[in-house]
């Protein structure tokens, strides 16, 4: 005891949060400098067995710092020092006075359970037998509990990753109890809920629970348990939602179909179903129902599940069938719980249910009755009962949860009937929408929305094209409803959602569609106060006139709706934070670029408002030049800037290929002096996303001016190569790409303008010096490597390989081809780029190889060198994985382009491919054979050559890696 001189102090000042922090400090070291100590926790042993510390903290201490021991250091223990920790344990069952606070039995538990880990079963055969004798008290059968608990935490519990020693101890000592001492578990457990209060029981019942997921359930499927369940736990109000929860893990457990069933009729559980669910009736106890629907779900799930393991007609499908309709009955009953939290739990069970229906269509009577309860069921479910499920956030996303899987509920319900559900549907939306309360408004807008969802693709008429189908009737009502502000948010939202998915239908009634118009522009729509309704509603409205059946429909009226839009734009000041008037710029530029709209009316609109939007953006512009404002200030007007340029994107949508239309020089006009006006941004060098902004409306302007645009990209170009980034020069590569394959056979003199200074930048930044733990500037290496095969192979692609040989650009053909072949032989880690790399390689090879003149110097020596060297150099490093179907794609670009030069080089390419490379890497029959399939392949189409040497050189590489491994 004199080593813990001071340990009561140094406890009662590490506890103390008044204390001083070098004083906790020195108190807390004292502390570890005693835990160090290899015999101090044999002190704390004694002193505990002498009670020397009244008070709780250094008795807390004194279990962490025997605990700790016992965790670190048992095998270091002698036969003494374990005999010694042994009975003071046992002291904690038998002693019958002292009354120890929580946490410390706590401790003494977990200590058990690691003794247990260490001398279970060789040291300590009879552990079981030692700590259940003492279950006529109450401390010592709460320590059993806590003990049993503990180990299972240990050994079993699924919540803890282990390691894979831990695993194989675990499954050890597992074993060992299930030979030895599950009985002396068991039997205890059984006392305790047959003997003991309902906090005992009720814990015995849940480590039970716990236990039976992997003991034999013969320990709970038995005469004793079946009277204990049935006599006692089903009779007292406090064990029936234990009891739930035991027989629920149990039928959990992973079992045949067979046993499942045999676990049901022994504890008679569909018995003891109806009987917890007429108690929970009773008393309305919310907590009973909740294991109750857990139970029914699980029981339903197993039953149905297990029907196809049995012989349809058999005894036992019979059977099955019969127990599931005693506990379907419960199932959908507590699935109408009014608690949604009820309904939830046995969601599952419902569609187990459902799902079995679709097989065994055409329905039963008894089969329609559940469709149509758990159909009506459903409906009332959606339900919101008021402003808190839609104001309160946390309670809005768990309704808009709920109303998630109950729409899994219902497609479901329209895989098995979709006619009935639209027609019960059609008949709940008349009727709900002439009620006077909004939730039921609101939820015959969300059903006719799942509708629209579920039934997207059932006609609106019949096949005489005049009566209206269940869903026509359905948008009937829907169109027909009468909106105002005076509906709350929810329905609103709900009643636009649905329009904005109307356009087939609403497109063949101008009356309708006009009425519908007007809502959106009322103050139920777009002027409403609620900024998230009035975003949502102009893009519905886009939506909607995207369409392009409603455009047609609404033309009489399109002056009009121009009319009612124009006042949204009357400034551009808001315009960051109202991101729904970007939609409605699209829906603008959709009905001025409508034909019947005339050319000086499409002008004078445009130019209003680019006027307004470039004028706001130059003073912009000015002031980022300038640096004005704080930091806040500057990301503000960034993000402004940003918006203007996304708003003009939007305004020219309506206007795709104004270069094949005559009288448009005026709008392109407009949209090349945006595009100069966006591009001098670029002098700006403080936001990425500006720069990233201007490179998409130059992207879109590619699709608006067509070939005109030509007159500006030699100006944009010149702009986007000063200085660029990483990030620049990648986004340059999908904007070239795009050119590529629309102006083909034009672009050319641009792109012998381009090309040198563009793959100069790029060598340059790929060829910088970079740190290797500078993995950021790494992966944009990487990525602009990457952009940069891309926009080879789409040179190639396009037959637009003479771009790299042209009188400007001839100095770095040699750089491109070497920068080829050095992907292909050191990205192996990256198969998409490796394959860009072969197939550009193949494509230029082909063309430089059968021109008539010499291209390029030297061009044979580097084909049957350097490129021969990199097909094999990349095919034999083990990193090349030939079962991941990337690599297989890589392998079949290298079988082509082996194919390609055997085509053209015949004689002397198999022989550089012979001595070169075949004799170094395999025994000479090999070789031959090697030699032997490529002239085969190269006699068929490439396809069928590509495929059939393709599938040799899978077959090949893993004999040439072992013969490489075996010279190494």
């Amino acid at each position: 005891m004199e080593q813990l001189n001071g340990f009561i102090e140094a406890v009662k000042v590490s506890c103390d949060p008044d204390a001083h922090p070098n004083i906790r400090s020195q108190a807390l070291e004292h502390i570890s400098a005693l835990e160090a100590l290899p015999t101090t926790w044999m002190a704390c042993i004694d002193g505990l067995n002498h009670q020397s510390w009244p008070s709780l903290e250094p008795q807390f201490y004194c279990y962490k710092i025997i605990e700790k021991a016992v965790r670190c250091n048992f095998s270091s223990f002698g036969v003494n020092e374990r005999s010694t920790l042994r009975k003071f344990l046992l002291s904690h069952l038998a002693d019958r006075q002292q009354v120890l606070h929580a946490s410390l039995v706590n401790k003494a538990a977990q200590i058990f359970s690691l003794v247990f880990i260490e001398e279970y079963p060789h040291s300590w055969p009879s552990f079981f037998e030692d700590i259940a004798p003492h279950l006529d008290n109450y401390i010592g059968t709460d320590l059993f509990l806590r003990i049993l608990d503990a180990i299972d935490e240990q050994i079993a519990t699924k919540e803890i990753i282990r390691t894979q020693d831990e695993v194989q101890s675990s499954t050890f000592l597992k074993d060992s109890m299930r030979e030895n001492g599950l009985q002396h578990v068991v039997d205890p457990l059984f006392h305790i809920i047959e003997h003991c209060n309902h906090d005992l029981a009720i814990r015995a019942l849940d480590l039970l629970s716990a236990y039976i997921q992997w003991i034999d359930v013969g320990f709970v499927v038995n005469e004793r348990f079946y009277n204990l369940l049935h006599l006692r736990i089903v009779q007292e109000e406090n064990l029936r939602v234990a009891g739930c929860r035991l027989i629920e893990s149990t039928l959990s457990k992973g079992m045949s179909a067979s046993s499942r069933m045999y676990v049901l009729q022994q504890l008679e559980v569909c018995d003891l179903l109806e009987r917890m669910y007429t108690a929970a009736e009773a008393e309305s106890d919310e907590l009973l129902y909740a294991e109750n629907a857990r139970l029914v779900t699980t029981t339903v799930i197993t039953l149905i599940g297990g029907l196809s393991d049995f012989e349809p007609g058999s005894s036992e499908y019979k059977l099955t069938l019969e127990l599931v309709s005693r506990t379907l009955n419960i199932a959908v009953a507590l699935f109408r719980n009014e608690d949604d939290g009820v309904s939830e739990i046995t969601i599952p069970a419902i569609n187990k249910y459902l799902c079995y229906l679709k097989q065994t269509i055409p329905l039963s009577s008894n089969d329609e009755s559940y469709f149509r309860l758990i159909l009506e069921s459903t409906f009332s479910k959606l339900r919101l009962e008021g402003f808190d499920e839609f104001e309160n956030e946390e309670t809005h996303a768990l309704f808009l949860e709920f109303r998630n899987l109950l729409k899994a509920v219902v497609i479901n319900l329209s895989h098995i009937n979709k006619y009935t559900l639209l027609q019960f549907s059609s008949e709940t939306i008349s009727t709900l929408l002439r009620k006077k309360d909004w939730q039921d408004v609101e939820l015959a807008l969300h059903v006719a929305f799942l509708m629209q969802e579920v039934a997207a693709t059932s006609p609106i008429y019949e096949d005489d094209g005049e009566v209206l189908t269940p869903f026509g009737l359905i948008l009937q009502e829907i169109s027909n409803f009468h909106v105002d502000d005076q509906l709350p948010e929810p329905a609103l939202l709900k009643y636009f959602e649905v329009i904005g998915r109307m356009g087939t239908f609403i497109s063949n009634n101008l009356n309708c569609l006009i009425r519908v118009f007007g809502y959106f522009f009322s103050d139920a729509g777009m002027n409403h106060s609620s900024l998230q309704l009035s975003a949502r509603c102009c893009y519905l409205l886009c939506t909607l006139l995207r369409d392009s059946r409603v455009l047609e429909s609404a033309v009489e009226v399109i002056p009009q709706l121009i009319s009612h839009i124009i006042p949204f734009f009357s400034s551009f000041e808001n315009l960051r934070e109202s991101q729904g008037h970007l939609n409605l710029l699209e829906a603008l530029s959709l009905l001025l670029a409508h034909h019947s709209v005339a050319m000086e009316d499409k002008e004078s609109a445009i130019k209003h408002l680019m006027e307004s939007m470039l004028q706001l953006f130059d003073e912009k512009l000015k002031e980022e030049i300038l640096n004005l404002g704080t930091a806040s200030d500057q990301d503000r007007r960034i993000s402004h800037m940003i918006t203007i340029i996304h708003a003009v994107m939007r305004l020219s949508k309506g206007f795709n290929g104004l270069d094949q239309y005559s009288g448009t020089k005026q709008l392109r006009f407009y949209f090349s002096h945006a595009l100069s006006t966006f591009l001098s941004a670029l002098a700006s060098k403080g936001s990425t996303k500006l720069h990233q902004a201007v490179r998409m409306y130059v992207h879109r302007m590619v699709n608006v001016l067509g070939f005109t645009i030509f007159d500006e990209l030699p100006h944009a170009f010149d702009e986007m190569l000063q200085n660029p980034s990483y990030d620049d020069l990648e986004e340059i590569v999908p904007l070239l790409v795009h050119l590529i394959q629309r102006f083909r056979d034009d672009i050319v003199p641009l792109l012998n303008q381009l090309f040198l200074p563009f793959v100069q930048r790029i060598f340059q930044a790929l060829n910088g010096d970079v740190s290797p733990n500078d993995w950021d500037t790494l992966q944009q290496q990487r990525q602009l490597r990457q952009a940069y095969f891309t926009f080879i192979g789409a040179l190639v692609s396009a037959d637009l390989s003479d771009i790299l040989v042209s009188k400007e650009n001839k100095q770095s053909v040699n750089d491109v081809l070497l920068s080829l072949v050095q992907g292909a032989r050191e990205l192996v880690s990256e198969p998409k780029a490796i394959k860009s790399c072969f197939a550009s390689l193949r494509g230029l090879v082909f063309k430089f190889s059968h021109s008539e003149h010499d291209i390029i110097a030297n061009l044979d020596t580097f084909v049957q060198e350097d490129v021969l060297d990199a097909c094999f150099h990349i095919m034999i490093d083990p990193s090349f994985n030939l079962d991941d179907v990337q690599y297989y794609s890589v392998l079949g670009e290298v079988a082509s382009l082996l194919i390609l030069l055997n085509q053209t080089y015949q004689a002397s390419f198999l022989q550089q491919l012979k001595s070169r490379i075949l004799e170094s890497l395999m025994p000479s029959s090999l070789a031959s054979e090697f030699i032997a399939q490529l002239e085969q392949s190269s006699e068929v189409s490439l396809k069928a050559g590509k495929k059939r040497f393709g599938s040799f050189l899978k077959h090949l590489l893993p004999t040439i890696r072992a013969e490489q491994a075996s010279y190494s």
